[in-house]
């Protein structure tokens, strides 16, 4: 709440054109099994947390779900603290405000190259192309990307490829009132779901009120994990997308006798994920200075309620027990 709260009075204070959304965060569950999961997180979260828990409602009654336009799922979590963004267009006014204001030396494309470990009270360095940087602290906010400068991480933060889609809505369809996760539907994996937002209609450029919806990994032909080019697109997926809102939702206008909805944009884009879905926040064990912040497993979707959290374990007794594991697999794997 503290991070939307300070989100919001900053897009606001700052007058920042990145299409901020107050709005209603729906995630519809389509298998029984796993609403049933969710649901007991909730209560679990009231119990121990009735600050954030009363932040979210847990949805069966149809006529409820009808208004948010997933009658056929089985059940829904709702939060009504969530919003929706451009997140570049943020970044990038806060990038140009610092640059601006000779708080922020940024230098594009300027890849990193390898990072020497501080010694003996000596300061980090940080290798390019251009040039060699010395610092007391990094940051590494390098996601899927971390094992080329960490490759002790290669096991521990996978690049996994997703696919994204812009799609326009059917011909009157009012704008959504929410976004959305759609979990757990017919032919899809456990631990795979969908996530939607909607653009406005008024007000932007190109203002087509497109459906930004990513996910189909349900019908992927392609390699996704492990894969750090996002050169291509994935038919399957991309096929899945454009289809798939027609058969979860009422999006509501024109739209009988469409089976597809119109894309004008689809593309990928490489996430970072970790063994465990938590992301690994804090300070590298070894590399003092280093920090990292990444392997958010594809979370913080449109449809993932503020209960999401950072691990808070100690990053060193969390490296331990992953490293143990990841030598022991790769034991495994020269045996096999």
């Amino acid at each position: 709440m503290l991070n939307y709260n300070a989100v919001k009075t900053y897009v606001a204070e700052n007058d920042v054109a990145c299409e901020w959304r107050s709005l209603t965060a729906c995630r519809a569950f389509y298998s029984e099994e796993m609403f049933q999961s969710e649901a007991s997180k909730v209560a679990a979260l009231k119990a121990s947390h009735p600050d954030i828990g009363k932040l979210v409602e847990v949805v069966t009654d149809k006529a409820e779900l009808a208004k948010y336009r997933v009658s056929t799922a089985i059940g829904a979590t709702l939060c009504h603290s969530a919003a929706s963004l451009w997140p570049y267009k943020l970044v990038t006014h806060v990038l140009e405000k610092l640059v601006e204001a000779g708080q922020l030396n940024l230098q594009t494309n300027t890849p990193v190259e390898r990072i020497t470990p501080a010694a003996d009270g000596a300061p980090l360095t940080v290798h390019t192309p251009r040039g060699a940087i010395r610092t007391q602290a990094v940051i590494l906010a390098t996601n899927g990307y971390t094992s080329h400068l960490l490759p002790d991480f290669a096991d521990l933060i996978v690049p996994v490829r997703g696919e994204m889609s812009s799609l326009l809505p059917p011909r009157g369809a009012p704008r959504l009132d929410a976004s959305y996760g759609l979990e757990g539907q017919p032919g899809q994996a456990g631990h795979l779901s969908d996530y939607l937002n909607q653009r406005p209609y008024e007000g932007v450029s190109n203002p087509a009120g497109h459906y930004m919806y990513g996910g189909g990994d349900a019908d992927a032909t392609l390699p996704r994990v492990g894969v750090w080019d996002d050169s291509v697109t994935d038919e399957g997926m991309a096929a899945w997308l454009r289809r798939m809102l027609l058969v979860r939702m009422e999006l509501g206008g024109e739209t009988e006798g469409v089976e597809e909805l119109e894309v004008t944009h689809q593309w990928t884009g490489i996430m970072g994920y970790s063994r465990d879905n938590a992301p690994w926040v804090g300070e590298v064990p070894g590399m003092k200075g280093v920090w990292l912040a990444g392997a958010y497993s594809g979370r913080w979707s449109p449809g993932e309620k503020l209960t999401t959290r950072c691990s808070r374990r100690d990053p060193r007794a969390r490296y331990a027990q992953w490293h143990t594991m990841w030598q022991g697999d790769r034991r495994t794997r020269a045996r096999e």
